[in-house]
């Protein structure tokens, strides 16, 4: 999307900080780069004050982002009107925006070292670029898990939902269901009918057992019983149920579960419990885990208790 290379720059001339929100743009549209839009207090903020003097007034730091992006510097005093457009609460807070202003990144913890934080936003600028285009190109079903997971770091939702809506649409595995089943869960809980009619169209998705779903399945309602904070038996009920019901069927996911309990029963002091999952999901989990899985739960000390 954004146009990042030698050849581009070679015929710029180093810019320096902006302080017009529409000079930002203009400047953005023109050379097809992203805004750093960095927003601070006038007065009384020491950590306005230590990001100018430590970064954003420092030749190097400028010359170096001037080339990939539009330096716009926001003071806050007395421009509500931009703080409510682009929902700043707090200061000093870094926005990515795109040509025409839209967020697409947002930054409240800033790194003052300047290769730090010039690695940080070439990265959320890169992956914003490789979303927008893969959003137009055709469905490669790992890339776009891939970019799915990325999108995560960006702040608008849309990107990716844009990228959930697709892939549900046109996978052949599981993997975009899955994540709208954890949304559902959250939003809705485990007992309404669209959940529980969308969790049986996952289940015949994987009518071979080749793609795990009843072992992820139990994975994502233990963990949103965990975070809301249900009793400890029905929080582990999802795992018991799989161990019980259809390992049989999955046994190559069997290990994941019996780990994912040990470790859990172990955090609750379970202890006698949790060796004998945490044991199981050793005999069970393929030989290129077993190390792993051995420095993870330290089981030779279990197997000696």
């Amino acid at each position: 999307m954004f146009q990042i290379g030698c050849l581009f720059f070679a015929s710029l001339v180093f810019g320096d900080w902006v302080f017009e929100e529409n000079k930002a743009l203009i400047l953005s549209s023109e050379r097809n780069l992203p805004i750093l839009a960095v927003f601070l207090a006038e007065e009384g903020c020491c950590w306005s004050d230590q990001l100018k003097t430590e970064l954003l007034k420092k030749p190097e730091f400028i010359k170096e982002l001037s080339q990939e992006m539009i330096l716009w510097q926001v003071f806050l005093k007395q421009k509500k009107e931009i703080r409510d457009k682009y929902q700043v609460q707090e200061y000093p807070l870094i926005l990515l925006l795109d040509p025409k202003g839209r967020e697409f990144a947002r930054l409240n913890f800033i790194p003052l070292d300047h290769n730090l934080l010039k690695e940080l936003l070439s990265s959320l600028i890169d992956d914003f670029s490789t979303i927008c285009s893969l959003i137009d190109a055709d469905f490669e079903e790992e890339e776009w898990q891939r970019m799915y997971q990325k999108a995560s770091r960006l702040s608008p939702s849309y990107f990716k939902e844009e990228i959930l809506r697709e892939g549900l649409k046109k996978e052949k595995g599981c993997f975009f269901h899955l994540e709208k089943y954890a949304q559902l869960l959250q939003e809705k809980g485990s007992d309404h009918p669209y959940v529980l009619k969308f969790k049986k169209k996952i289940l015949r998705k994987d009518k071979t057992h080749q793609l795990g779903a009843n072992a992820h399945l139990a994975s994502i309602e233990f963990h949103d019983r965990d975070r809301k904070g249900r009793s400890f038996d029905k929080t582990i009920e999802p795992l018991l149920e799989y161990l019980h019901k259809a390992a049989f069927a999955e046994p190559q996911y069997c290990w994941e579960i019996e780990l994912l309990l040990g470790q859990f029963l172990w955090k609750k002091n379970r202890l006698e419990k949790a060796r004998e999952y945490l044991l199981l999901a050793y005999e069970h989990a393929p030989g290129p885990f077993k190390l792993q899985l051995q420095e993870i739960c330290q089981l030779e000390d279990l197997e000696r208790q």
